[in-house]
């Protein structure tokens, strides 16, 4: 039942706008301010807020997401033995961040899930490409990602495995400041570790997703070309080589070995000991 007098409102939230109500407003949230989240934080935890770092460590690691925060909130308002600090501490683990989000029936994870699942199933070619890109950015070990590490990263993760695909307009244009060929090299110049921690995380977990490396393996050919990186270009097609499920694929066997032969042979590493220096297993 809703009421129908003019001094009357009704707030709805929703994961999705709801457009087919009329002479509705839609408001678009973002995530609260920080000095609203600490206090949010200090009143769910029935604790005084101080000038302890730890509070906002709090907040910082809860993505200043109010659902988190009710979380993180009730845990020390549970636990009055327990310091703001210990808490930060506990949620410094990325990997287990999202266990220490979670209480009842209430937990990041799940509400996260939820989203995708519904981003995944939706008629939206957009919104299934944002579910695959959220995966593909959680392989990063980036503490903080820039749009231009996002765009780059959904597309190495979804190109193609040939050599055209890298540097193709029509993936480098997801990224609003990759607008240009040279713009991709000198992103690739400044973020190494992106990509070396892209293929690595990888090649260490499910063995379904490892043909992501096999793509942007295969995709920095041109790059490294350009550089003159071979021994970083040999180091992560030795790497892949081994870790990759390319027994089946002829054609991504043939790319990574041709790669390899190139890097080693065609460029000066030509001898047996420069071979066994490279890096075989992670």
């Amino acid at each position: 039942m809703l009421p129908g007098s003019s001094t009357c409102a009704v707030i709805l939230t929703s994961r999705s706008v709801l457009t087919s109500i009329p002479g509705a407003e839609q408001l678009q949230l973002d995530v609260p301010p920080v000095d609203e989240s600490l206090d949010l934080l200090a009143q769910l935890s029935r604790r005084p807020l101080t000038t302890d770092p730890a509070w906002s460590d709090v907040v910082t690691y809860c993505g200043g997401l109010p659902l988190a925060i009710r979380i993180a909130g009730a845990r020390l308002a549970s636990r009055p033995q327990w310091p703001v600090s210990h808490l930060a501490e506990r949620l410094a683990d990325v990997h287990r961040r999202l266990d220490g989000l979670e209480l009842g029936h209430l937990g990041v994870r799940a509400s996260l899930g939820l989203s995708i699942d519904q981003l995944a199933e939706s008629d939206n070619a957009l919104d299934v490409l944002a579910a695959k890109a959220f995966a593909l950015l959680g392989l990063l070990e980036l503490p903080e990602l820039t749009a231009r590490q996002v765009g780059s990263t959904i597309a190495t993760g979804f190109m193609d495995p040939t050599r055209e695909a890298w540097l193709d307009p029509a993936w480098y244009h997801q990224a609003a400041d990759l607008t240009t060929e040279e713009d991709v090299h000198e992103w690739l110049d400044a973020e190494p570790l992106a990509i070396t921690s892209t293929i690595r995380q990888i090649l260490t977990g499910p063995e379904s997703e490892r043909y992501f490396a096999i793509r942007i393996v295969v995709g920095v050919n041109g790059h490294c070309v350009r550089r003159r990186l071979w021994i970083d270009w040999a180091s992560l097609t030795s790497m892949t080589i081994e870790l990759a499920p390319i027994g089946t694929d002829q054609r991504a066997a043939s790319l990574l070995w041709h790669d390899l032969s190139a890097a080693l042979g065609d460029h000066g590493y030509t001898q047996t000991e420069e071979l066994e220096k490279l890096p075989t297993s992670i």
